[in-house]
């Protein structure tokens, strides 16, 4: 994988869409991954999410108070401190806020004016358009202060602000993220880069050659998530900071649902993990809230397009999503619907269940009488070695040289024990496994139905 810090890998592997395998098996014939309807509408039957406002409502303005008596004007940045309470970035109004697990809401600190301004008390401080927000171990709250092109540090009983420490040249920064080892990041659009604050004489880039990134997260064995909003990815970094690749995304523009290599993204512009290490990813292009397994299989959590309304997961509307976050058992999720000025709660959701690999269909016709299409889809040149089962039995192991990017797809003959049951049930599953340049491929169906 390639260096964090070098550009032209970063070019190469942005263009290439390159992922941890660096390949993706497509069965043909039914279409590609959640194309197909019959396994995109099983997967939204699946989908038990339910989005409810909060706190906030469509009327901006700035407003204390519990729920929907309480006002925001372009919610951002996101982040839940040690007892439950979140915190949001209230870009809009130059504040930062607090909500409680009771749904009460309070200005931690900032005013109705933009500025520059250290203060003892919260109320005497002031911001420009603070985008992003995170907790530090001591319960501190790190503020992105975007058009002050600066990192403040407030605390959190709304005590003084300071400058988070002498740092020169921050460039427009839109998230920050704290690592389980106290280490803060900062993600600076005017620069296209990833940068740590802390550890060393000076602030070290992490990761440049990025496209208006907005968001970081950590994970938790210290992993870093970027949002590389106009590469429509997100990148995920190791704990060593040696290497880094596309978690998810394919740097096409869209929305499509399904494994690595397939699942595309619109402009995400901020992503959350969960203790189990699920990414989760607010996609302000394309107004869906995504969630990604640690496998890298990609879901709508919730979301249908631009606008307002609660409901289900094939009903919720945003407008704007800007930030999200998570609860550690990943069971409850907090978006800032920037556009709408409100803050959104998910819940009801099995996240093991609706990132599950669906099946691949084909028609039972003459295309799979004469063989079992697979497809061998890489995002860089290889060899794919895929193992096909029926029934628990390997019964043939197939070699595709793919020299190009792209796909290449060949006809795998359906053995005597399973002609049968093609022609004349239902549903025959096939498994197909395997390898691609000595990398593990996600498993895959493919269903005759």
């Amino acid at each position: 994988m390639p260096s964090p810090r070098s550009r032209s890998a970063r070019a190469a592997a942005v263009s290439a869409g390159l992922l941890a395998g660096g390949a993706a098996v497509v069965i043909a014939g039914g279409g590609t991954g959640l194309n197909d309807t019959r396994a995109a509408a099983a997967v939204r039957a699946e989908n038990g999410a339910s989005v409810v406002t909060i706190a906030g409502s469509q009327r901006k303005g700035i407003r204390n108070g519990l729920g929907s008596e309480a006002r925001f004007r372009k919610p951002a940045g996101l982040a839940i401190d040690g007892e439950e309470n979140l915190i949001i970035a209230d870009a809009g109004n130059n504040r930062i806020r607090r909500m409680t697990p009771d749904g009460e809401v309070s200005t931690v600190a900032g005013s109705r004016y933009s500025g520059k301004r250290d203060g003892r008390r919260g109320s005497s401080t002031t911001f420009n358009d603070p985008e992003g927000v995170a907790v530090d171990r001591n319960g501190d709250i790190l503020v992105a202060d975007t058009l002050n092109q600066t990192v403040r540090r407030t605390r959190s009983d709304g005590g003084a602000t300071v400058s988070f420490r002498p740092v020169r040249g921050v460039f427009r920064v839109k998230g920050i993220a704290v690592d389980p080892g106290g280490g803060v990041y900062t993600i600076e659009e005017g620069a296209n880069w990833l940068r740590k604050l802390t550890g060393g004489n000076r602030p070290r880039v992490i990761l440049d050659g990025l496209h208006k990134p907005s968001g970081v997260a950590s994970g938790p064995d210290g992993s870093l998530y970027v949002a590389d909003t106009d590469h429509q990815q997100v990148l995920r970094i190791g704990p060593a900071r040696k290497s880094f690749y596309a978690f998810a995304g394919t740097s096409n523009y869209g929305a499509q649902d399904g494994g690595p290599g397939l699942a595309t993204l619109g402009r995400p512009a901020a992503v959350a993990v969960d203790r189990a290490g699920y990414v989760y990813i607010a996609d302000v292009g394309t107004n869906r809230i995504r969630i990604v397994s640690p496998r890298g299989v990609m879901a709508t959590l919730a979301g249908v397009g631009q606008g307002y309304r609660n409901g289900g997961a094939g009903v919720a509307r945003f407008n704007g999503p800007r930030g999200i976050a998570v609860t550690p058992d990943g069971e409850t999720v907090y978006v800032s619907d920037y556009r709408n000025n409100a803050i959104r709660k998910i819940t009801g959701f099995d996240r093991e269940r609706i990132t599950r690999a669906a099946p691949y269909a084909v028609r039972r016709d003459r295309t799979l009488l004469r063989g079992i299409p697979v497809t061998c889809a890489g995002n860089q040149p290889g060899r794919c070695v895929l193992q096909v089962s029926y029934q628990g039995q390997k019964f043939a192991t197939v070699g595709i040289d793919l020299g190009y990017i792209g796909r290449r797809t060949v006809y795998v003959r359906i053995p005597r024990a399973a002609r049968t049951s093609v022609r004349q049930e239902d549903r025959t599953t096939f498994r197909v496994t395997g390898r691609f340049s000595g990398r593990r491929i996600a498993p895959y169906n493919v269903v005759a139905r």
